[in-house]
């Protein structure tokens, strides 16, 4: 219950990261599942702990919120931030020769649904979470520090989503137009994630994200039609706590990259 309530704050963090703001405060809102007096305290106090732990190293203060009883366990955040109109990363602005980077490797959907039955390995888990419970504080401080055009965070919609709505937004109401060339090669994936997928373990948001945006992407992978159906999965596979998606000048996006790492972003990518 501690894990769950680090990965769901810094899945809310997300939006405010992916939009160059400061987290302020938060309010939050618990369900833990029916039991005795003690049992349900217990959990509550759990997972309360992790989520103000990661609120905490994120310079962020739970100022209320609403507990209940129900079937499962789950929290929600509420987040406020902060950033001047300057520094505001927004969906739309990707200029025409930008790169796009990456802050976290691609699979936790397809490694968590695995698990649910029981057929993902240990350490494929362990190294899901040691992802989801990263914080993408720092990352949002070096891309806009570094004049990102634009950023939103990976997370329902999965890579390929995410992706198709920055060129959406960036693209509504102009005569000019953007596309982005995506090298899948190049793209990070975390351990295990190809092999769940290989045996059919996908979320079951993998079909409506493909219905959503499949019409908007056009492949040309020239891998084996099993590796290329794995790929394809991968981009549509929703994200817990994904990574920051940013477009970032050819000028400056090596200082990025090495800025990312230094931080601990070891799987940044462009």
């Amino acid at each position: 219950r501690f894990v769950f309530g680090k990965i769901a704050a810094n899945n809310a963090l997300n939006d405010i990261y992916a939009m160059g703001a400061v987290p302020m405060n938060a309010l939050a809102t618990a369900v833990v599942p029916y039991g005795g007096e003690n049992q349900t305290a217990g959990s509550l106090e759990q997972l309360m702990a992790g989520v103000i732990s990661t609120l905490r190293e994120n310079g962020c203060e739970l100022v209320g919120g609403h507990s209940s009883e129900g079937q499962e366990l789950s929290v929600g955040l509420t987040i406020n931030g902060e950033v001047s109109f300057d520094k505001l990363l927004k969906k739309g602005g990707m200029r025409a020769g930008d790169f796009i980077v990456l802050t976290k490797p691609l699979g936790t959907g397809t490694i968590l649904k695995a698990d649910m039955h029981g057929r993902a390995k240990y350490d494929w888990v362990l190294t899901a979470v040691e992802s989801m419970v990263q914080s993408n504080r720092w990352a949002s401080e070096i891309m806009n520090g570094l004049g990102a055009s634009s950023a939103t965070d990976v997370s329902g919609f999965g890579l390929a989503g995410h992706l198709i709505e920055m060129i959406a937004s960036t693209n509504k109401g102009k005569s000019e137009r953007v596309a982005v060339k995506l090298q899948v090669e190049r793209v990070p994936v975390l351990e295990g994630a190809m092999e769940c997928i290989s045996k059919g373990d996908l979320s079951s948001l993998d079909l409506s994200n493909r219905k959503a945006f499949g019409d908007e992407i056009s492949f040309s992978l020239h891998d084996e039609s099993a590796e290329k159906e794995g790929m394809v999965s991968l981009l549509y596979d929703p994200q817990t706590a994904g990574g920051l998606l940013a477009s970032v000048s050819e000028e400056r996006v090596g200082e990025c990259l090495s800025a990312l790492r230094e931080k601990g972003y070891s799987n940044a990518c462009v």
